[in-house]
């Protein structure tokens, strides 16, 4: 007898950031020198996780501050004029209030055991 269920989030439940990624890297080449999207998706990825992974003790960060300087170094290492604050801002609109799956939406509506979402 199944007596509850366990589920991942992002993927599972709601849409991952992919979109919104793609969104700012294209944004970023645009207003940049026009480098591949796929280059700059990697060095943004490589800078956020570097920040991550030495934000700890003294040096911990809140995701926000990582996620802004990680752009800020983007911006800058593609030579884009666009504003760091507001592909920040996309990016934490989709994190915040990421899009459901509309069937993990009526599934879950449907659901008559308990059921707990957890961390990716």
């Amino acid at each position: 007898m199944i007596k509850a269920l366990f589920f991942d989030f992002y993927g599972t439940i709601v849409h991952e950031d992919g979109v919104v990624i793609d969104e700012i890297t294209t944004i970023i080449s645009n207003t940049g020198n026009g480098a591949n999207k796929s280059a700059i998706d990697s060095y943004w990825w490589k800078i956020f996780q570097e920040l991550y992974m030495n934000s700890f003790g003294n040096n911990f960060k809140l995701q926000k501050e990582l996620e802004l300087e990680s752009l800020e170094m983007t911006l800058k290492k593609f030579e884009s004029n666009a504003s760091a604050n507001e592909l920040s801002k996309k990016m934490f609109e989709h994190w915040r209030k990421p899009p459901i799956f509309e069937d993990a939406a009526s599934f879950l509506e449907s659901c008559d055991i308990p059921y707990y979402i957890g961390p990716t």
